[in-house]
């Protein structure tokens, strides 16, 4: 039997109200690459988002190399981190890694930014800019729902479906459903790739050789060819998709 969560309104927003009052010091500590071909030699920077005093997203960009970031946190249940990975040659196509204040949290008054609670944390946070209340979901049964369900890969989860259920103030394990996952042929420059989500593996392409890309779910999906420094770009809906290919100016597309 699936159990429901309530989510309780209540009084939640003269909390907010209180909670963006009173703050925390913390230090953020950022991972590394996982793999640091990306790269290639260069130093990766970061840029940091979270909910700021007054209820607005604060916005941090870091100096390449910079692995910590002191900030000052709503002392508000379940405030999400999240920081995008930026490469110096390409921007806005790395999915982010992140926490959950206080979930994430250490002894040391640390919040370990991950890439495994990226989704969680990009989930969290768009809810907040969506104005819905945070404080009272159970953040470590659905994180730990979700983990369990995702199957190594947060991001394959249904995020537009659990945006909406969650709206309505309830959770049950069964709102959490992967994406329907298509594959296509793709027939990529030579190179060494890395997907938008670094959670997967990147691989090796060579000239004439098309490669099948399984698992796709609904949505763009970013290729970065860390040796020509170019991204190819693969769209997918329910009912067709399309293949970006920068370096050739041409566009592949078909139904299923």
């Amino acid at each position: 039997m699936n159990r429901v969560y309530p989510v309780l309104w209540g009084s939640f927003f003269l909390l907010l109200a209180c909670s963006y009052g009173r703050e925390t010091n913390l230090r953020l500590i950022l991972p590394d690459l996982p793999d640091p071909r990306l790269s290639r030699g260069g130093q990766l920077s970061f840029v940091v988002r979270y909910p700021g005093r007054d209820g607005s997203v604060e916005t941090v960009e870091l100096e390449p190399g910079a692995k910590t970031l002191a900030v000052s946190l709503p002392k508000m249940m379940n405030t999400p981190v999240l920081a995008y990975p930026v490469l110096g040659w390409e921007e806005g196509y790395l999915l982010p890694c992140g926490a959950v204040f206080p979930l994430d949290l250490n002894g040391k008054q640390e919040l370990r930014l991950s890439w495994e609670r990226g989704f969680q944390a990009d989930l969290f946070m768009t809810l907040l800019d969506q104005g819905i209340p945070l404080e009272h979901f159970n953040a470590p049964r659905l994180c730990s729902e979700i983990q369990n369900k995702c199957r190594g890969n947060p991001w394959s989860i249904d995020k537009e479906r659990l945006v909406t259920v969650l709206r309505f103030g309830t959770f049950r394990a069964d709102y959490i459903v992967q994406l329907k996952e298509y594959a296509v042929d793709v027939d990529f420059d030579k190179g060494v790739y890395f997907r938008s989500n670094l959670l997967l593996p990147g691989f090796v392409s060579t000239p004439g050789q098309r490669k099948t890309l399984e698992g796709l779910g609904r949505g763009y999906h970013h290729f970065l060819n860390s040796v020509e420094k170019e991204t190819t770009t693969v769209y997918i809906t329910e009912e067709e998709w399309i293949v970006f290919y920068p370096l050739r100016e041409r566009i592949e597309s078909g139904r299923w």
